[in-house]
């Protein structure tokens, strides 16, 4: 089953990672958000013909910035098929853009 935002929502305010020590640098374990699996493609948009913007990978982060849809289908490798998308940045990198929903784990 797909993630929604609501889900993403609820998982993501119940584990609040705990405020970094200030001697601490900043880590992408920090983040309660990532991509699920290597490669997961960063859209322009969530429609056909979209631009590939880059890639996320596990360990990256996926910082939310808003959820969407319904959009395009998209099957993502799992085999779940979804219409709702994400639009975020890879934290690592700062790309940002959409991504469905299940490329996103918390």
């Amino acid at each position: 089953m797909a993630l929604t935002f609501a889900s993403l929502a609820a998982t993501t305010s119940a584990q609040a990672a705990p405020p970094p020590s200030p001697t601490a640098q900043s880590s992408v374990a920090q983040h309660e958000l990532d991509f699920r699996v290597p490669g997961v493609i960063i859209w322009s948009t969530p429609i056909e013909g979209a631009r590939r913007l880059g890639l996320g990978s596990p360990g990256q982060g996926f910082e939310l910035i808003k959820g969407s849809g319904p959009w395009e289908y998209y099957t993502c490798d799992n085999g779940v098929t979804t219409t709702y998308w994400l639009y975020g940045r890879n934290i690592a990198t700062r790309v940002e853009g959409y991504v469905p929903d299940c490329n996103i784990r918390p």
